[in-house]
């Protein structure tokens, strides 16, 4: 069935938590990419991301930025495009309908989901997702002159009890809510 790998792994999203270290590379035609890494937990449209000196989560209503050199967390309701921007998984969710999609096992055993918009409008011009085991293991966005990869190593669904609130002792808070 067409779209069945996309479906089963945005339901599997929905309701259950997916944990893993990421590895972030944003190239631009004329710069050398530049790779951050980190972590990702995420459990419906909330999550957890932490990467170099920057911590960034999503309760469902606050989205939390945490700026380490500079001590700082700003508290802001983000629009869904803002959310989209931050979390692949839920771009390719809300893109899903303006796309033609298109679903191919690969020689390795993996599933690559490609979506490719039909308006020629929009920012995103493809994005790719792989997966193995209804888990995602890389996520490709081509967008005007830039790709953004992440690499999920290690991803895995947890019963683990996450907060998805951040609390920083001491920070300035910078409340734009």
């Amino acid at each position: 069935m067409l779209l069945s790998a996309l479906t089963t792994l945005l339901t599997l999203l929905a309701t259950s938590t997916l944990k893993s270290d990421i590895s972030l590379t944003v190239a631009a035609s004329a710069t050398q990419p530049i790779t951050y890494r980190g972590s990702f937990v995420m459990q419906g449209e909330k999550f957890n991301l932490s990467l170099s000196s920057y911590e960034a989560a999503y309760d469902g209503q606050t989205f939390y930025l945490y700026n380490e050199d500079a001590d700082e967390l700003t508290l802001s309701t983000p629009t869904q495009e803002e959310l989209t921007e931050v979390n692949p998984l839920l771009a390719a969710r809300a893109i899903m309908d303006a796309c033609n999609i298109t679903e191919r096992t690969c020689e390795d055993g993996s599933m690559l989901t490609t979506l490719t918009p039909r308006n020629s409008g929009m920012d995103l011009q493809k994005l790719t997702l792989r997966q193995r085991d209804q888990l995602p293991t890389e996520i490709v966005m081509k967008q005007n002159n830039q790709t953004i990869t992440l690499r999920l190593q290690n991803p895995q669904y947890t019963t683990d009890s996450t907060s998805f609130i951040l609390h920083k002792e001491g920070a300035y808070i910078n409340d734009m809510r």
